[in-house]
């Protein structure tokens, strides 16, 4: 395992990701205190369990840190992160369980596996994102550094956001 990167641990991140990379194209792993979305979960090995990862229908990534593993599943706007001890979820078909850390956490245990459930079972495509304002504002502002980035001129930038009109 290598040393923990104390400059990631301050912004609440496992690991510093490239910042050449567009957000589209590499997987961000948030310390265990810093997620939202995360399910604790124990893995068995079993030939007959129902929890094989390869075959979720999502966009998925493991960091294994130590006996855990980090389970990044994503889709869309939709992201859920399961911490997994016990056996490998990348062994094949598991028998799992997940952890309740409380009786002041079953709401929010809840919420997230019906998110996990949606996340990992509903086949691709057809999905529509619910854009706020706010978030449309920072879609809109990521497009525009990321074009500036690519050297493109603001009527090109102003082209992919607006359209041709």
């Amino acid at each position: 395992m290598s040393k923990p990167c104390l400059f990631a641990q301050t912004w609440g991140l496992q690991f510093l990701v490239n910042p050449q990379c567009f957000a589209t194209e590499t997987d961000v792993f948030w310390r265990d205190q810093s997620l939202q979305n995360k399910l604790f979960m124990k893995a068995y090995e079993d030939s007959e369990g129902d929890f094989d990862l390869s075959d979720m229908k999502c966009q998925r990534a493991v960091l294994i840190e130590g006996e855990r593993e980090f389970i990044q599943l994503k889709r869309g706007l939709k992201h859920i992160t399961l911490v997994a001890s016990g056996a490998s979820v990348r062994t094949g078909s598991l028998r799992v369980s997940f952890e309740c850390q409380g009786l002041s956490t079953i709401k929010t245990m809840a919420t997230n596996l019906n998110l996990l459930d949606q996340i990992s079972n509903h086949p691709l495509g057809g999905e529509k994102t619910d854009w706020t304002n706010a978030t449309l504002r920072l879609r809109d502002c990521l497009i525009a550094l990321d074009g500036s980035l690519m050297g493109l001129s603001y009527r090109d930038i102003a082209t992919i956001l607006y359209g041709k009109e």
